[in-house]
């Protein structure tokens, strides 16, 4: 080979060398920020997650004692309802009673009358 082209030829692969090891030393950077963005993201969507985490549990147990509730309330509605009925009932128990004590009086007055009645009829020859 002539010495011109073997001098450009080397020249050539110099620059050809000098850009690779450019590029290499660029890409292992761009590597190095891609790792530490990847690390960054991996700690913030591991935060998120945690916290996703967190506000589930959270919800969980405001489930659980929304269904506790849930069950009290039914439970006192029931008993509301079964007192109600008792009372009902009591209150048509006395209804009658006062029924029965109303006929009772209206016999004791008419035999109460008759028997004062009855009193002012008789004279003992007075």
């Amino acid at each position: 080979m002539e010495p011109d082209v073997e001098r450009r030829f080397e020249r050539l692969e110099a620059l050809l060398e000098s850009n690779f090891q450019k590029s290499e030393l660029r890409f292992q950077k761009a590597e190095a920020r891609m790792d530490r963005a990847e690390a960054r993201s991996e700690a913030r969507s591991e935060k998120l997650e945690a916290r996703f985490e967190k506000r589930m549990k959270g919800f969980e147990k405001l489930a659980e004692i929304g269904m506790k509730e849930i069950a009290h309330l039914r439970r006192m509605h029931r008993e509301t309802d079964e007192k109600m009925n008792a009372l009902i009932d009591a209150q048509q128990g006395t209804e009658a009673a006062i029924k029965e004590l109303a006929a009772a009086q209206k016999l004791t007055a008419a035999s109460l009358q008759r028997f004062l009645d009855s009193l002012g009829k008789t004279t003992n020859g007075h």
